[in-house]
């Protein structure tokens, strides 16, 4: 079937409007990316220091935590070490405890 001259001059007007759209459209937009990534990493660079600072304190935080914990942890260790030594003294007697005043109740 052959085309009529009316539709194939319409297809064709399409395309060439498509074309001419897009030849005046492509430049714009990738200038608008280069614009929006220069911008983008303008914003990293100058955010840089920020995230450094932020991350430091947190790991800082979490590096005296964890010193806090071991020195929590050995001083407890000792505790428990000295008192099973004291229980232990004279065959496993305890002391007798006085009175206020610093006597000591006769039998």
């Amino acid at each position: 079937m052959p085309k009529s001259g009316k539709f194939y001059k319409r297809g064709r007007n399409a395309m060439k409007t498509i074309k001419n759209t897009f030849s005046r459209t492509l430049p714009v937009v990738n200038n608008s990316l280069e614009k929006v990534g220069t911008v983008s990493k303008d914003v990293v660079t100058a955010s840089i220091p920020l995230v450094e600072k932020g991350v430091s304190a947190v790991y800082n935080t979490m590096a005296k935590s964890a010193d806090f914990g071991v020195n929590t942890a050995k001083s407890l260790a000792k505790s428990v070490r000295t008192r099973s030594r004291g229980s232990s003294r004279k065959g496993g007697k305890r002391r007798s405890r006085t009175r206020k005043g610093g006597k000591s109740r006769r039998h």
